[in-house]
């Protein structure tokens, strides 16, 4: 019966990495988890009999993955905020809540609401557009069409632009009939 005890305690060191003659811890790491494995031997009470049994347990702990602060390879940084510029009028239309930013593809973007302040319906909308840098510098300019506007209707129009963006921004100005 001891030597039953005894194979199946130096079968369960075994797989569990110690030798047969070990009875310390030992820490076992792989590469993402890492497991501690601990021997402990108890002495059963009864009096006639003293007999020993030896259990072996591996208590597995996740490590957490490196922190990098650097950018993924394939993941793309998160664009700029955009910045507004100051309300303008154009004729019978005032332009309001325009944002300028950097397109994805490193050109002036944005967009602009525009409100029919008028009596008339306005038709066929032609509204030229330009951004202006410091001193009054024109930094880009585009046109972007509309096809109708009621007497307070409101629309969005696209601000697309030909130049590279740049900061030195300060305010868009409007031109339409």
């Amino acid at each position: 019966m001891r030597r039953r005890v005894l194979a199946l305690a130096a079968a369960v060191a075994l797989v569990a990495g110690c030798s047969s003659g070990d009875d310390g811890s030992k820490t076992v790491a792989g590469p993402q988890t890492t497991g501690t494995t601990t021997t402990t031997t108890t002495t059963a009470p009864p009096p006639t009999q003293t007999r020993q049994t030896t259990r072996t347990s591996t208590t597995p702990t996740q490590t957490e993955p490196p922190i990098t602060t650097k950018t993924e390879p394939g993941i793309a940084p998160s664009p700029p905020a955009p910045r507004t510029a100051p309300p303008s009028r154009a004729g019978a239309l005032r332009f309001d809540r325009i944002v300028v930013l950097e397109g994805s593809d490193g050109r002036f973007a944005g967009h602009a609401n525009m409100t029919n302040q008028g009596a008339a319906y306005l038709n066929g909308l032609r509204i030229a557009w330009r951004i202006l840098g410091p001193n009054g510098v024109e930094l880009d300019r585009g046109v972007s069409r509309w096809p109708n506007l009621a007497p307070g209707e409101t629309a969005t129009i696209e601000l697309d632009g030909s130049r590279a963006y740049s900061d030195a921004w300060v305010r868009v100005r409007f031109e339409a009939p």
